[in-house]
């Protein structure tokens, strides 16, 4: 039987491992069958990650340096020192699921796409989940995702928190769209998956490809989601139609603005 061909994980991480205990124990336990390794970036003006801390994880792991700022410098990065034959691009604060890497892997395999995007599912750490309006939660991640892996199309978008691609032709993403502190429309996953398909190249929705991203109660504060806001250029008078009183597990009044 032919072994499946190896994986390699791309991570970005600023300058500390406190998230990816988690993360890596979720890789340890894939049900993939063929070789995962993990390349992290450690993102930041100087290295600051200790790589002997990352051994007692129990999964191949190289650690490169970018001092750029900009997560697509880091991104593409990460990418060039991959080895693997696919390269799967998460988060430090994502846990992936068992069959996370098989999903994924399947799918870029069998429909030859240039470019994949998996499911992004939160994972809310505080001890009662709030029920959040699709407004609010799709500042996190999208939240409308296919049945059975498709091509992508309206009203599916892709997120840097769970993306795949082959290695070797792989696209990689916009540096132009990294100055620190700016968010233009289209930045990362989103802008890529454009141009991708601008230039005639398949990209896929992988629904079964699933990663959970952490939501801490921190996240979900008035400031917090203002920010947030901002920084992806949503207008704050759709989100206050949508809810104009408190949402559920928010604890405070969806205000906006000074």
């Amino acid at each position: 039987m032919t072994r499946p061909d190896p994986v390699t994980v791309v991570v970005a991480v600023p300058g500390t491992t406190h998230g990816l205990p988690e993360l890596f124990a979720n890789i340890a336990v894939q049900t993939y069958l063929g070789d995962v390794d993990v390349v992290v970036v450690d993102h930041g003006p100087r290295p600051a990650i200790d790589t002997t801390a990352l051994r007692r994880w129990w999964v191949p792991t190289r650690v490169v340096h970018e001092p750029r700022p900009g997560l697509s410098y880091a991104l593409n990065t990460g990418i060039e020192a991959g080895t693997g034959r696919w390269i799967l691009i998460t988060s430090p604060d994502a846990i992936p699921a068992a069959d996370w890497v098989r999903a994924m892997v399947s799918t870029l395999t069998h429909s030859g796409a240039s470019l994949a995007g998996g499911r992004v599912l939160p994972q809310f750490t505080a001890a009662r989940a709030p029920v959040l309006p699709s407004e609010v939660l799709s500042l996190f991640m999208p939240t409308q995702w296919p049945d059975i892996p498709c091509e992508l199309e309206p009203p599916y978008a892709l997120s840097d928190y769970n993306l795949g691609m082959p290695r070797t032709e792989g696209p990689r993403f916009d540096c132009q769209l990294a100055s620190p502190g700016q968010r233009r429309p289209g930045h990362g996953a989103r802008e890529l998956a454009a141009r991708v398909q601008r230039d005639g190249h398949l990209v896929t929705v992988v629904p079964d490809a699933v990663v959970y991203r952490r939501i801490r109660p921190q996240d979900l504060t008035l400031r917090a989601l203002w920010r947030r806001a901002r920084w992806h250029q949503v207008p704050i008078s759709r989100l206050l139609r949508a809810h104009p009183h408190t949402p559920s597990g928010l604890g405070v009044p969806l205000r906006y603005g000074r």
